[in-house]
């Protein structure tokens, strides 16, 4: 019976829950040309997103350049959908909506993958009316200023 892997055992780990280990590994395997790069970067995102003791905005680089190299369109769907998940969890949902409409995009255009459109298309219009809330809440304030010093 032949060893696993490197890549098996980060996702032994990885599906074990223990990020912090297996993100060692994807990250000693970005200088192999064994996988698709975009599939470990985005492993490695996943990693730092859910590792307690990392900040998961460390994710964010990964998951771009994810969806950036990554020949694999469903791994190219979910790191779009990730940065705007985070994005959206910072409460820039403008930025983060660019990035759910850019996954959406990509499944009008090939049917990649249904459960991450339906997910996607949810959250970018949490997004839409998120952005127009915040929009709302300041051009109220304007106008109360405004009839403030009319009247």
């Amino acid at each position: 019976m032949s060893q696993p892997t490197q890549y098996d055992m980060a996702l032994m780990l990885e599906s074990a829950g223990d990020f912090r280990q297996a993100f060692k590994i994807f990250k000693l395997l970005l200088c192999s040309d064994d996988h698709d790069r975009g599939d470990i970067l985005f492993h490695c995102g996943w990693c730092l997103e859910n590792d307690p003791s990392a900040e998961n905005q460390c994710a964010l680089p990964y998951y771009r350049e994810a969806a950036n190299t990554t020949a694999n369109s469903v791994c190219r769907m979910n790191s779009l959908f990730r940065v705007g998940w985070l994005l959206m969890h910072e409460k820039n949902y403008h930025l983060a909506g660019m990035f759910f409409k850019e996954a959406l995009a990509m499944h009008q255009c090939q049917q990649v993958h249904d459960g991450l459109y339906h997910e996607a298309l949810y959250w970018y219009a949490v997004c839409l009316e998120s952005s127009v809330h915040i929009i709302s809440k300041r051009l109220n304030g304007i106008a109360r200023f405004k009839s403030w010093i009319l009247f």
